[in-house]
């Protein structure tokens, strides 16, 4: 605080796994304060105390995040302290109040409501695994962020994809988070209309096509998903690749004069390349879904398509449907 004295909160949290310490004494403490969030508040009171006096208009914050995420007992954080909840194990596809995967975490919401000072919130808003796979959670982060505000949350992190330009109507989702937040009541399919009205021009209609496509299949009864899916969810059926791809075929068709206008449809497509290529290689090759693939990632400068370390990035990919391209070919060739 002394050296970088121009931020509001100071973060002390634990660290991104699940390796809390199991010793006699914070066991004790655990079973004293309803669980690791006990010990967490208990050592953040600590550190609050101590810089109050000199620092009174700074906070200091931590998670409630995976084993913390559970409020605690018979302890309650200082005034001077934020705590950020994360929403890490939610089904992104439903409400919090009508989903069996979210009900807890809407429980988690109301206990820290009850005794945080300060309630921010840390959500996720795309697919971590494979970030260009489609989410269709367009109705979702409105009604999450009415629960937030609801439950007297002051602030909010939107996580998406922080490390490329591979989201999934990146530029919509992130307009769209931003128009909520200012007014969480505001009229989605409004707000929809009326940016790809503005940002695809005459591929719109089909745009929004599309995203009614994703609404009726992957949102149908018995959906679910984390923000870690990967392609082969069973959500992602080969009607709804087939039919995304004939919409898309649509909507570039609609701005094929239009060089900026077919340039931001081209990159929509992204995903459903992806999927065909990985589930239906070779409908795939067939209607050109690897030199789309690989054109969509140059245009766009794509490199990491992941947020884990050890999956597969876009050069991967690239070479692997090179790969299926040359051996269907082949085969071609000898028959």
């Amino acid at each position: 605080m002394r050296r970088e004295p121009d931020y509001l909160i100071y973060s002390m949290e634990q660290n991104d796994n699940w390796q809390y310490c199991t010793c006699e004494a914070c066991q004790a403490l655990a079973e004293k304060y309803g669980g690791q969030s006990g010990i967490m508040v208990w050592f953040v009171n600590q550190v609050a105390d101590a810089v109050k006096d000199e620092f009174p208009d700074k906070f200091v914050g931590t998670f409630a995040y995976q084993y913390t995420r559970h409020a605690p007992k018979n302890i309650v954080p200082r005034e001077n302290v934020v705590i950020r909840l994360c929403s890490i194990e939610c089904c992104m596809l439903h409400d919090y109040d009508d989903c069996e995967q979210n009900k807890p975490f809407l429980q988690d919401l109301k206990d820290w409501s009850a005794i945080a000072p300060h309630l921010y919130i840390w959500d996720y808003v795309t697919d971590f695994r494979l970030y260009c796979l489609p989410t269709a959670n367009w109705n979702t982060l409105q009604t999450h962020l009415q629960d937030y505000v609801n439950n007297n949350a002051i602030g909010i992190l939107e996580e998406g994809d922080y490390q490329t330009v591979s989201c999934e109507f990146r530029e919509m989702r992130s307009w769209l988070l931003s128009k909520l937040m200012w007014d969480c009541n505001a009229d989605v399919k409004s707000l929809i209309q009326d940016f790809t009205d503005g940002y695809y021009g005459a591929a719109a209609p089909y745009i929004r096509e599309y995203l009614e496509l994703e609404e009726r299949i992957l949102l149908r009864e018995g959906m679910h998903t984390l923000c870690y899916a990967d392609v082969w969810h069973e959500m992602y059926s080969d009607e709804f690749i087939t039919e995304g791809r004939r919409i898309m075929g649509e909507a570039k068709a609609a701005v094929a004069n239009n060089p900026d206008l077919l340039k931001r449809v081209e990159k929509e497509e992204l995903p459903l390349c992806l999927l065909q290529m990985v589930r239906m290689p070779q409908e795939g090759i067939k209607n050109g879904a690897d030199t789309l693939f690989q054109k969509i990632v140059r245009q766009e400068g794509i490199n990491k398509m992941t947020e884990w370390r050890h999956e597969k990035n876009a050069d991967d990919y690239i070479q692997s449907f090179q790969q299926m391209a040359r051996e269907a070919k082949e085969e071609q060739s000898t028959k």
